[in-house]
């Protein structure tokens, strides 16, 4: 079964014409390779996806996000609209992007709540197909380097204190959700789990470790997809 297209639409920005057409062209075309990453992963959407390309300064650190089950953004920096070799060399980039913030999509499609659990297991479930269609992609000397960055527990770090520490903090969310689900602790909590500082987010590394470890037992991300946040990090 094919993935429908993922429709494209400008947001803002400064787009001169040449530049637009170029960017348009790139960007269509690390769509198509999205839906083609989601039907390698045998992932069939339940809804239409639709795409906003906007362009944003140089030093923006955000290459993408997802809004909801249907919409998503992807952000081009300043630096790839004007030079035309430097976008060539970002269209990988925008591939991986593209499937990364699609799956986000397509996890939310499930309805599960948002909360730790639930952020960590999207994070985890777009990080690894990013990293399933890089392997298709990329020659094996550029993968390599791809999975420096994809290394995500420094040798220092200790794993199981880390996802003990996680589920705990969960569990006070949860409980706190109770009483005032939009409290200010709540949302320092998340912070701490998944502020966008230097590297990947702790939070990430959670969702990254537990979606790892079932990917490795033999699960695929198709099944995982739509199996409750608490099925995929408990069991870890």
């Amino acid at each position: 079964m094919s993935v429908p297209p993922i429709e494209m639409r400008w947001g803002g920005g400064k787009w001169p014409g040449g530049p637009r057409r170029r960017v348009g062209s790139a960007v269509r075309a690390s769509l198509g390779l999205a839906c083609d990453g989601l039907e390698m992963l045998g992932i069939q959407p339940k809804e239409p996806k639709i795409s906003t390309v906007w362009g944003v300064p140089n030093g923006y650190a955000l290459k993408g996000e997802a809004l909801d089950s249907q919409h998503f953004e992807i952000y081009v920096r300043e630096e790839f609209i004007k030079r035309q070799r430097k976008l060539a060399a970002f269209q990988i980039v925008l591939t991986l992007t593209a499937l990364h913030e699609v799956m986000h999509c397509v996890r939310d499609e499930a309805g599960y709540e948002d909360n730790l659990l639930e952020r960590a297991v999207s994070e985890g479930l777009s990080a690894w197909s990013e990293h399933l269609l890089a392997k298709e992609l990329l020659s094996a000397q550029e993968f390599e380097k791809y999975k420096e960055g994809f290394s995500v527990i420094p040798d220092e770090v200790d794993t199981s204190q880390m996802l003990d520490n996680f589920i705990l903090d969960s569990a006070r969310e949860a409980h706190m959700a109770e009483f005032n689900p939009n409290s200010q602790e709540i949302i320092d909590l998340n912070d701490a789990w998944f502020a966008a500082t230097y590297g990947i987010p702790a939070g990430n590394k959670v969702g990254i470790i537990a979606v790892g470890e079932l990917i490795c037992s033999g699960s695929s991300l198709s099944e995982l997809v739509t199996l409750p946040p608490e099925d995929i990090i408990m069991i870890v």
